[in-house]
């Protein structure tokens, strides 16, 4: 019965530990997203890093979106523009 029960708390924590790892992939993935959109509009704009972060901000702000959201809306225009 303890061997069960080992066993069982260890695969509860192994799957915590998945799932958490897979959030930090998640976080990572979201993160080099806002910071490609933030060399697009620092490149297309003339902006400095802090200006373009501000811009992206902003715009968040006024379409009610994540930042995230409004990162890969970015991107995604370049990618149809150099199309």
């Amino acid at each position: 019965m303890t061997v069960i029960a080992v066993a069982l708390t260890q695969f509860k924590a192994s799957l915590a530990l998945k799932r958490y790892i897979e959030r930090l992939e998640q976080k990572q993935a979201k993160v080099r997203v806002i910071q490609q959109a933030t060399r697009i509009v620092m490149d297309s704009r003339g902006r400095s890093e802090e200006e373009a972060n501000q811009l992206r901000r902003s715009q968040a702000m006024l379409r009610r979106e994540q930042i995230e959201t409004v990162a890969g809306d970015i991107v995604k225009a370049l990618e149809i523009q150099s199309f």
